[in-house]
């Protein structure tokens, strides 16, 4: 496999013991090496740039990658409070991570964030983590993109159960995507992340350009 395949850097090997000390400590472990293999991909994109790295550009990697810890901190703080191998309440997680990740930015009073009534939607923690993670991009990508002149905008996070299938949403009002936008071809750094977490968990997306704003979907079986 190509060394900057960003699903090789986010699996770690399976755990043999089955006490909750090591079991919380190969979570951890999984979520740092996913964390370690973000950081390497920025990395290796910048190396490959030809045009001069601008002081805001380093500005805003630093917040990406901060929100991206901000996420797993979260789930471990959450982990801790649970008994060992209980599933996650993915609204409660994602209501208490996304207006962190917002107020972490520099991004900050560009948008407002709510979040919409769910069902009780339940997750096996590591796919808790890699949740979060597609989430804060999600989130990230809205509050950079959406209201490019500056304008304040709404950001929307919803988490419901529709049979076998939980349904996470975020939603703007902002410009949406440009017209014949390719979203494999034409993305940017985050939106391949955000395929590739997307793809670790077997998960579908759907990016739909709502008329205002843009909708992304995320479809994960139970």
């Amino acid at each position: 496999m190509r060394q900057d395949t960003p699903i090789s850097l986010l699996r770690a090997a399976p755990i043999s013991q089955p006490d909750a000390v090591a079991e919380s400590n190969h979570r951890i472990a999984n979520n740092l090496a996913m964390l370690a293999g973000m950081v390497r991909m920025y990395a290796r994109t910048m190396a490959r740039s030809t045009e001069p790295v601008e002081r805001d550009d380093i500005g805003a990697l630093f917040d990406d990658i901060g929100c991206r810890i901000d996420a797993i901190a979260h789930l471990h703080t959450l982990l801790a409070r649970n008994e060992p191998g209980e599933p996650v309440k993915l609204g409660d997680y994602l209501r208490d991570v996304a207006p962190t990740i917002m107020s972490s930015m520099s991004y900050t009073g560009r948008a407002e964030m709510k979040s919409l009534p769910s069902s009780v939607c339940t997750i096996a923690p590591e796919r808790a983590a890699t949740v979060g993670l597609i989430v804060g991009e999600l989130v990230t990508n809205a509050l950079k993109y959406a209201h490019p002149s500056g304008v304040r905008g709404m950001i929307v996070i919803g988490c419901d159960l529709i049979g076998g299938t939980i349904l996470v949403e975020v939603t703007d009002d902002g410009v949406g995507l440009p017209d014949a936008f390719d979203l494999r071809k034409n993305a940017g750094l985050g939106l391949r992340l955000i395929h590739a977490l997307a793809d670790q968990i077997k998960a579908n997306l759907d990016f739909t350009n709502t008329g205002v704003g843009l909708s992304v979907t995320l479809r994960i079986p139970a």
